[in-house]
């Protein structure tokens, strides 16, 4: 898609404002709850709040394309949630790999007592770690019964329970490998 040289120039303002003011925070103030009220300010300032507007009205009359642009820049900025769902998934993987291995072991009459604990503790940490997430990601309504988040933290937070704890899986991974415990 073409922009104009403005558009441009306009989107590299937002970029830098978003880098500078947005990103080194937004993870914080997504965990603390907080709105962060100076920077909207900023954006205001900035004009982001009125681009569409005529400017009869006090708008830039920029346009919709420019008001893209603008979302654009300021949501590439804010990764949490992304970089929690890349975590998510490379847990989810690893877990079931290892899950895998130790019914291959098993299914071949192998040792897999220790493959066995490795997937036990990796898949019962991911998953409390990921509903612990999810709910962060949710914010209040995470913590709410209405919501499947709140019931997804509870079932996960189980499996670090049930079946032999995480500690457990830690004592039998030590011993499998010969540590002294």
């Amino acid at each position: 898609m073409q922009f104009t040289p403005e558009q441009e120039e306009f989107r590299a303002v937002v970029r830098d404002f978003a880098r500078r003011r947005i990103a080194p925070h937004a993870e914080t103030w997504d965990r603390e709850h907080t709105f962060p009220t100076d920077v909207v300010l900023e954006m205001g300032e900035l004009g982001l709040f009125g681009l569409v507007f005529p400017e009869r009205w006090g708008g830039a009359d920029a346009g919709m394309t420019t008001l893209c642009l603008a979302i654009e820049e300021i949501g590439r900025v804010d990764q949490a949630i992304a970089f929690k769902c890349a975590d998510m998934a490379v847990a989810l993987e690893t877990s079931r790999l290892a899950t895998y291995e130790a019914a291959r072991l098993y299914d071949a009459g192998r040792p897999y007592r220790r493959s066995a604990a490795i997937a036990k503790l990796a898949a019962s940490e991911a998953g409390v770690t990921a509903a612990r997430d999810a709910t962060q990601v949710f914010g209040g309504y995470g913590f709410m019964d209405e919501t499947p988040v709140s019931r997804f933290y509870r079932d996960a937070k189980i499996l670090e329970i049930g079946e032999g704890t995480s500690e457990i899986q830690r004592l039998v991974i030590s011993r499998e490998y010969g540590l002294p415990v």
